[in-house]
């Protein structure tokens, strides 16, 4: 089982480049927090909206968040490509002669079981989503979109940025930040600041998708740790997962939108109507 980085040593300069990328994760949902307060307002003449601002700022972030994951492992004393999750996954490194030869292979073979549960839930979870996604109706989505309906290029964008964001957010989390907790606090706690960490990301969303996106991530770094011996298989598949449902989402709503009638973008001209003496409505010339 993976209860620690078998051979990694971070250093000073990747202690602090860690430091870093965890303090730029949490100040992250602060930072963007006045372009998702401005979602649905129309945008400015000759300037583009807040959904296009925020899609363009994650483009540009995710580099950054890929480099600062390579600084860091580049920058560690000792490290290994087990240590940042580059191997094959497996349960156990060695199989035991006897069952429960002693309390260590029972709490491993718990630990597995106890992993494979979380697993099958976190896939129940997944598919959970993907039906609510799939069961969205023409006026919720409407109702969701805001006054400003997303225009066709703003969808392309967001499913890029978001497919982008993810994979570098996983580099993040996991290259970075569990082998860092890993080697200062221990396996329990970096597991819990992954699940915080994404739940944080979602601050401003309200409760239940903080706890939701809070539990995607306590299930993901939970498999990671016990069930894969820390493998990346785990997040990168996920995260594979999630965006290949988000796409399907993004295509559904592009659909229904095309699909909603068309509204009049001024309104009809005002006619008035002349009355004479008797109360009775005066003919216009060539009527």
């Amino acid at each position: 089982m993976y209860f620690h980085p078998p051979t990694f040593d971070p250093g000073p300069a990747a202690t602090l480049i860690g430091l870093g990328v965890l303090l730029f994760l949490v100040a992250q949902p602060l930072l963007m927090r006045p372009l998702v307060r401005r979602l649905g307002e129309p945008a400015e003449p000759g300037r583009p909206s807040a959904l296009m601002r925020i899609n363009l700022l994650g483009v540009w972030l995710s580099p950054v968040e890929i480099l600062a994951a390579v600084a860091f492992v580049g920058s560690a004393r000792v490290v290994t490509s087990a240590d940042i999750g580059l191997i094959v996954p497996r349960v156990q490194e060695d199989e035991p002669d006897v069952l429960f030869s002693s309390a260590g292979d029972l709490m491993a073979w718990g630990g597995t079981i106890a992993a494979s549960v979380w697993l099958a839930l976190f896939a129940v979870v997944l598919l959970v989503e993907r039906s609510r996604c799939g069961a969205a109706s023409p006026r919720s989505t409407t109702a969701q979109a805001g006054p400003s309906l997303p225009t066709d290029t703003e969808l392309r964008w967001t499913l890029w940025s978001f497919a982008l964001s993810s994979l570098s957010n996983t580099a993040a989390l996991f290259v970075v930040v569990y082998p860092l907790v890993t080697v200062f606090v221990g396996p329990p706690a970096a597991v819990v600041a992954i699940a915080l960490l994404l739940g944080w990301q979602q601050w401003g969303g309200g409760p239940l998708r903080m706890l939701r996106r809070a539990l995607y991530g306590l299930l993901m770094a939970l498999s990671h740790a016990l069930l894969f011996s820390g493998s990346l298989f785990v997040p990168l598949a996920v995260w594979g997962l999630i965006v290949y449902l988000r796409s399907r989402s993004v295509r559904v709503l592009r659909q229904r939108l095309l699909q909603l009638p068309q509204t009049e973008s001024e309104p009809p001209p005002l006619q008035v109507t002349m009355l004479d003496a008797d109360g009775n409505p005066v003919q216009r010339p060539g009527r």
